[in-house]
């Protein structure tokens, strides 16, 4: 049976006809995270209760209270019912991932492109993932592709989690991990391929990304979030930038996903090689 389905059933004569009831939810681990019409706010905690006993496997539901914020990308969510504890382990394509998705956020929208850079990448490659946080791109390259990653994340808590999943999912000797700001502690001249799973602004890291491929070049994948029109111009920055690194760049742009019509996650996959001088 249908979420909503459900839930109409569960609350008839209880909240309004009118209210908007949520179709669906994110799960991560044992951990629900729900967004609400301000139709049902006053009706949260019994329609998580209703959720609990629809969804078995979850122990917490948590309420988005407002937008993810800042340059560690915050979420914003309570728990309305349920456990407190929000720590929690979840499984991806065999990939575990120890997480709290009330302090760090984990893109369920994102999975299939997780899960696809562990597939084509190679397993002689190595890779770089300048934006780890708790190894979302990182161990699934590591683990499916069997690649030697390099894993830098600035965020404490995040960071944390990256070393806790490194361990959890048996690859200390595949995995290079450092806490730090990417643009200061990428390596130089090391990479065949760079991961950029950061989306705002993150066009002004790819000097950087740049920088540290090795010198016959390679791919750098590179994600934005910018709207549809947006899109030649930003390619013709990543032109400039490549140029003035001295290597041409052939771009592939594909869509993630949308966040409002016209605005979207996109990733840019950068096919660099050097300008023979």
């Amino acid at each position: 049976m249908r979420l909503r389905t459900y839930l109409e059933r569960r609350l008839q004569g209880i909240i309004p006809n009118t209210a908007i009831l949520p179709s669906g939810y994110h799960v991560v681990g044992h951990v629900i995270l729900l967004h609400l019409n301000d139709s049902v706010a006053p009706y949260a905690k019994i329609i998580a209760e209703e959720i609990l006993a629809f969804e078995k496997k979850a122990k917490t539901i948590a309420m988005k209270v407002g937008p993810t914020n800042g340059q560690m990308r915050k979420p914003q969510y309570k728990v309305i019912a349920g456990s407190c504890n929000t720590i929690t382990t979840h499984t991806e394509a065999g990939v575990k991932f120890q997480i709290d998705p009330l302090r760090l956020t984990f893109s369920g929208g994102n999975m299939t492109e997780r899960i696809r850079m562990g597939t084509i990448t190679q397993s002689e490659e190595t890779v770089l993932d300048m934006f780890a946080c708790v190894g979302q791109f990182a161990l699934h390259i590591a683990k499916r592709a069997g690649a030697n990653v390099t894993a830098i994340e600035l965020n404490q808590d995040a960071f944390h989690f990256l070393k806790i999943n490194t361990e959890l999912n048996k690859l200390e000797d595949d995995m290079t991990i450092i806490n730090g700001d990417c643009r200061i502690a990428s390596p130089l001249k090391s990479f065949n391929r760079v991961v950029m799973g950061y989306l705002h602004n993150t066009i002004s890291y790819l000097p950087v990304a740049v920088d540290s491929l090795v010198p016959q070049g390679g791919i750098i994948h590179m994600h934005q979030s910018n709207p549809i029109h947006e899109i030649d111009s930003i390619c013709n920055t990543i032109n400039t930038i490549s140029l003035e690194k001295a290597h041409n760049a052939d771009i592939e742009v594909r869509e993630i996903k949308q966040y409002a019509p016209n605005i979207g996650h996109f990733v840019y996959d950068i096919f660099l090689c050097p300008i023979d001088t």
